[in-house]
């Protein structure tokens, strides 16, 4: 159990919440949870300020419910001396009781009671929210922001449970770190098998020139590689895992990007096709544009599997993972190591942003190169 021997914890966090909390029951009815009781058995509560007006609440919470019901269910033993030390609690920007009880109906986990409304408003002043959905995790014993939850999930707990669903919870340092840890053993071997591994690429034939183009050629047919080939060829390999959106303007950047630095074999972009677009995606477009890795062959468990790992929780939109082909098996000043030999990713460019504002520039694009170019642009601005 996880047992807070300071009295004044149950204070402390009935002081924010207030005594009570309400659960949703089978019969349609609500449960009461005591707060003092939470105190001494929970170490971090995640508040969830949200609202049914929001669509962007509407859209994230089902999600949201359905992962912590599957953690739940996981975790069926209510008998608190095996507790986790960790609960989610829904606190309602909802205008009237009414909408309020509709929208909880529809979530697994306890809320803050509507009536509670001056203890809402002290709460969204404390923790300055000024836009919803927001998750905020509290340290029970203080009933102060624990901002290392919200570091140890990369910035974004949203998103972090988006990405990684029930697997996300309990929302704790620990628990989130312990996990990180498993990806990036799951990543490594995955990059180690890449060379090995029965991938197939397929090169349009826009590409035998050793350029990209965006001429359209699909009525010649393409020709495929194994993956391990290019990872002998070229010393760095974008893999950009794509929406389908063809007529986002970040795939041309990534086209120039690729024709600055295609001499010598340094760069290639292969792309894959990983996810939907709002139900407007087109890939095929998009495979005559790069090398790609097509949905035959993400079709297969185990392609789709390494690629998954590869991606360590990352690609829940648009982004460019770079990887370098063979790492030097040397380690920097900041402590981090190359294998020997074998590929490692040496930067993650959600949406893009890091390709689109540089360019090729910032080439492979990691905060070393990024960080340098904002350097040499702020220098110039100053002269």
């Amino acid at each position: 159990m996880a047992n807070n021997d300071n009295d004044n914890n149950s204070f402390t966090l009935v002081d924010l919440l207030g005594p009570k909390l309400i659960r949703n029951t089978t019969g349609g009815g609500n449960s009461v949870i005591s707060v003092a009781k939470l105190a001494r058995t929970k170490k971090t509560i995640v508040l969830y300020f949200s609202a049914h007006w929001c669509p962007p609440c509407r859209g994230f919470t089902p999600t949201l419910s359905e992962s912590y019901a599957k953690y739940e269910e996981g975790n069926s033993n209510d008998d608190d001396d095996d507790d986790d030390g960790f609960e989610l609690v829904f606190v309602s920007s909802d205008r009237d009781s009414d909408a309020f009880r509709k929208y909880h109906s529809k979530m697994s986990f306890p809320a803050l009671p509507y009536e509670s409304r001056d203890i809402k408003t002290k709460l969204s002043e404390k923790f300055d929210v000024r836009g919803i959905p927001r998750l905020i995790a509290v340290d029970v014993s203080t009933g102060e922001e624990d901002t290392s939850v919200t570091a140890a999930a990369g910035g974004d707990l949203r998103s972090f449970i988006v990405q990684n669903g029930a697997a996300a919870f309990p929302l704790t340092p620990s628990h989130i770190q312990k996990m990180k840890a498993e990806d990036e053993k799951k990543q490594g071997d995955a990059l180690e098998n890449l060379a090995a591994s029965p991938i197939l690429v397929s090169v349009p034939p826009s590409l035998t020139t050793g350029h990209i183009s965006n001429e359209n050629t699909s009525e010649e047919k393409a020709t495929v590689i194994k993956f391990g080939e290019l990872l002998e060829r070229y010393e760095y390999i974008g893999l950009v895992f794509g929406n389908g959106d063809k007529a986002d303007p970040s795939y041309g950047k990534i086209q120039g990007a690729a024709n600055v630095l295609n001499d010598n074999n340094k760069f290639i972009p292969v792309y894959v096709g990983w996810t939907e677009y709002r139900g407007q995606s087109d890939h095929s477009a998009l495979w005559e544009r790069f090398h790609s890795i097509r949905e035959e062959e993400l079709t297969d468990e185990t392609t789709r599997s390494t690629l998954s790992n590869v991606a360590g929780g990352n690609g829940d939109d648009l982004m460019m993972m770079t990887i370098k082909s063979k790492g030097s098996g040397l380690c920097g000043l900041d402590g981090m190591c190359e294998p020997n030999g074998t590929p490692v990713v040496v930067s993650v460019d959600e949406g893009l942003r890091a390709l689109s504002q540089f360019g090729p520039a910032a080439f492979p694009w990691d905060e070393a190169a990024v960080t340098n170019v904002q350097q040499i642009k702020e220098r110039r601005v100053i002269t």
